[in-house]
């Protein structure tokens, strides 16, 4: 069915699931339904609002570099 939701990848310049949330947040102005934190990505779920529309599911899933974070850790 059309409008059900979507599913979305994206590569923003993030370090951590956090970062992730804040920058789907602000791109898509929905509210936030979930984040699944996954080896080097984030599975963020959001609702976007659409006026008077039902509103739409959202899924991105955000690859992040943690190469800085491998480092830190003694790996």
């Amino acid at each position: 069915m059309a409008g059900q939701g979507q599913v979305t990848q994206s590569t923003y310049n993030v370090q951590d699931c956090s970062s992730a949330v804040d920058q789907v947040l602000s791109t898509t102005k929905g509210r936030l339904l979930s984040v699944k934190p996954r080896e080097n990505r984030c599975i963020v779920t959001v609702i976007v609002p659409h006026g008077e529309q039902r509103p739409e599911k959202v899924v991105v899933r955000v690859d992040y570099s943690n190469a800085d974070n491998s480092q830190e850790n003694g790996q």
